[in-house]
């Protein structure tokens, strides 16, 4: 009879300051790292401890003026709050193991512990890019894009969709930005074999393996992910987070535990609140192209150690405390849509979206190709955590970096909207004195401009629709009614390369009309000139063309009955996705 074999899962315990702890810490001033004894957790004898992991300091998030119990929660969007600097209040996060069959009497020793605070569960992590199918699949799916499916489009063309060309006449291209990519690791090589001429901040960058040397990981989903960033915000400067580099026994090379995401997120913090030249103002862009894929990777229902829709987890907590300080964190949707799902979803589509992929505070990214369809393996909504999720869609599923034959999956989807992102902050910088610049406020300007897809509003497929980088080049500044403002409603959704594009079958062959509109991109402009509101005269009275395959018209075009005054209101079309996409059974 063969022997039962005893698996481990991963934890993460929370313990209250001492000296002993703090002594051992990660903390969010840089100070030193000490080694960490066996006996910081001497009263949990069923958990092995995770020596070389350490303690992570998570700091406590306070309301100014209350004295009793000044402790708040990090997830109240509540204004007023703030990031207690007192190592004294904050707790530290270790990491161990625990036998399944401990896992009760685990849970009783933490309980009778003082010095524990919680306990919570480190479920596996990975990267959210499309997984293999079956050609059946695929077949029983089309039209709609799915694992497996050709590239539609390229990078170019998505250039074109999200405004690249308007972005640059306004300056935008991510200069002064850094963006965190969150993810396996980069290869500079593999980006400048392809065109790119990337700037890799080394020093601010974090590998989770000893030896890793930033910028020259192998080629891979971090590669991807840093090349679609581009796109948008060549000149970013870019943070190589390899969190996905896991040195976990049985783990592949692709997956990576929460507890890494958690010092990764602490290094962040120190990034954005660290020195700085005198006047300089760095964004911190973070794009995260990963998530969990299946409820079995987290504790079950009703154990205060849960993850996925648990606001008090670690994780969540520090994702908080992040976007507090000034970061703009984006989070793929995932890759469990109903038509068409990663076989790692293990064919549960109606789960919605799990834990920080899901976070109030953080724009979490749905997919469409090119011809704004959502892709068939995009998850579609609720949030866990926050109900109305995903926020916006970015455009996936084309040919460009080279890594893989298409970048696909919300993984390319997400750090397309990061690099637009990235863009618009190289214009309106974050600035703790004007709440205008915060991450909530361009979360929201993200969602109120985007291009409505689906229902008329929110959606759970498409969110508030596809990020749109041309509405956002017309802004002068975040303040309403401005004189010198154009009204995004007043620009017409199709430039004359849209149109083009969206007449003829087969994308990639449309490269030489892409090559005229790029020439703009080398023409900077700092406000609109007569010749520009011509243009947008004549798109307002362009008739868009209907799109094979959509039910619906468009509204017929518009014109201005006086120059300067704001054309009529935008009739928005309804657009409907019945009839794209065979069930999945």
């Amino acid at each position: 009879m063969a022997t039962k074999i005893d698996t481990e899962r991963h934890v993460l315990v929370e313990l209250k300051h001492s000296d002993a702890i703090f002594a051992s810490a990660l903390t969010l001033d840089g100070a030193p790292e000490q080694p960490m004894t066996k006996d910081i957790l001497k009263n949990l004898p069923s958990c092995h401890l995770d020596q070389e992991f350490g303690a992570v300091e998570v700091p406590a998030m306070l309301r100014p003026g209350v004295a009793e119990d000044s402790r708040i929660d990090p997830y109240d969007l509540n204004m007023g709050e703030t990031v207690s600097e007192a190592h004294e209040d904050s707790t530290y996060l270790t990491r161990a193991t625990v036998p399944d069959s401990q896992i009760e009497s685990f849970v009783a020793e933490a309980k009778a512990d003082p010095n524990v605070q919680a306990v919570f569960a480190d479920p596996l992590i990975e990267e959210a890019d499309t997984a293999e199918q079956s050609d059946a699949e695929v077949i029983a799916a089309y039209p709609r894009i799915c694992p497996g499916s050709p590239p539609l489009g390229t990078d170019r063309h998505v250039a074109a969709r999200v405004g690249v060309p308007w972005l640059r006449r306004r300056r935008m291209d991510g200069r002064g930005v850094y963006m965190a990519i969150v993810d396996t690791g980069i290869n500079l090589r593999h980006l400048r074999s392809r065109g790119k001429n990337p700037i890799l901040d080394s020093g601010r960058s974090w590998m989770a393996r000893p030896g890793d040397i930033p910028g020259r990981l192998p080629v891979g989903h971090g590669t991807m992910v840093a090349y679609d960033t581009m796109i948008a915000a060549p000149r970013a400067t870019l943070l190589d987070i390899a969190l996905l580099r896991s040195t976990r026994r049985g783990g592949s090379v692709m997956a990576g535990l929460l507890s890494d995401a958690i010092r990764a997120y602490v290094h962040l913090y120190r990034v954005i609140r660290g020195p700085h030249r005198p006047g300089a103002s760095p964004s911190l862009v973070v794009n995260n192209s990963w998530g969990m894929f299946h409820g079995s990777w987290d504790f079950p229902v009703g154990h205060p150690g849960r993850y996925q829709d648990n606001p008090r987890h670690p994780f969540n907590r520090i994702v908080g405390v992040l976007a507090h300080a000034g970061a703009d964190i984006l989070f793929a949707a995932g890759n469990c849509g109903r038509e068409c799902p990663d076989g790692r979803c293990r064919g549960v589509t109606n789960a919605g979206i799990y834990g920080a992929n899901s976070h109030p505070q953080v724009i979490s990214v749905a997919g469409v190709d090119v011809l704004k369809r959502r892709v068939g393996y995009s998850t579609s909504g609720p949030g866990r955590l926050m109900y109305l999720k995903p926020d916006v869609c970015g455009y996936t599923h084309f040919r460009g970096s080279g890594v893989y034959s298409a970048d696909g999956g919300t993984s390319a989807a997400t750090p397309v909207v990061a690099g637009l992102v990235g863009a618009f902050r190289s214009r309106f910088p974050f600035r703790a004195s004007d709440f205008r610049t915060s991450p909530a406020a361009i979360r929201n300007l993200l969602t109120r401009t985007a291009e409505d897809r689906g229902s008329v509003g929110f959606d759970f497929d498409y969110g508030w629709g596809i990020a749109n980088g041309r509405r956002l080049a017309l802004l002068r500044s975040l303040s309403v009614m401005q004189a010198q403002d154009e009204a995004a409603t007043s620009i017409d959704e199709l430039t004359d390369v849209e149109a083009i594009l969206d007449r003829i079958e087969g994308l990639h062959e449309v490269e030489a009309t892409f090559e005229e509109a790029e020439a703009e991109y080398s023409e900077p402009v700092a406000e609109i000139t007569e010749a520009e509101k011509l243009e947008l005269a004549e798109m307002e009275q362009m008739q868009a063309p209907v799109v094979t395959g959509y039910e619906g018209e468009k509204p017929p075009p518009r014109t201005k009955k006086a120059k300067g005054k704001k054309a009529a209101s935008k009739t928005k079309a309804a657009v409907s996705d019945e009839g794209q996409s065979a069930e999945m059974h």
